[in-house]
This record gives structure tokens, sequence and C-alpha cells, in this order.
């Protein structure tokens, strides 16, 4: 599996653009914000079968937090004390 610490679309503006790369050399993670509505409809579209309160185990919703707070894979990793390899794999994308 790839590693990604950030992810922006083409169609993204010029700040967006420099703000990304940026964040990322300094050892944070950037992923668009317009990519929200995008997984809103996804999760939206899952089978009615499905428990919404389940949708995520703690774990996984531990590692968005944590995601969200701009913590690389190896910060996330090392403060849940688990393998990077998981984090990789629980991140949305892979």
């Amino acid at each position: 599996m790839a590693e990604a610490d950030g992810f922006i679309l083409k169609t993204s503006g010029k700040e967006e653009l420099l703000e990304a790369p940026h964040k990322i050399a300094n050892n944070s993670t950037y992923f668009s914000l317009a990519l929200i509505p995008t997984i809103s409809e996804l999760i939206k579209k899952r089978p009615a079968a499905c428990d919404k309160k389940n949708l995520l185990t703690e774990r996984e919703i531990e590692i968005l937090k944590l995601i969200v707070k701009e913590k690389t894979s190896e910060q996330i990793a090392q403060i849940l004390n688990i393998s990077k390899e998981i984090i990789d794999y629980t991140e949305p994308g892979y």
C-alpha cells in the first residue's frame, strides 16, 4: 500500500496548492476540504441494513481524530502504541 500525507484535487485553488506542500513539508498532513461532500455521500449510500452506530470501530475513530489533528502515521502509531502499517491500512483511501 502506498502512503499519503496529503491529497488535493486537480481543481484546487492556488491557495490550497501552496498550503498543502507547506504543511506536508512541516511533518503534517493535508487533505482537501472539498473531499468532505464526497465522503459524506459515500457514507449515505451504505446499505440501510448497516448499523449506523457501528460504521467505524472505536479504534478507527481514534485514528481519524488524530488525523484531523494533523498527526502523521508515525505519530499516531506511537500515540496508540500500534504499528504504522495499521494506520496506513485504516486511513481513508487505502
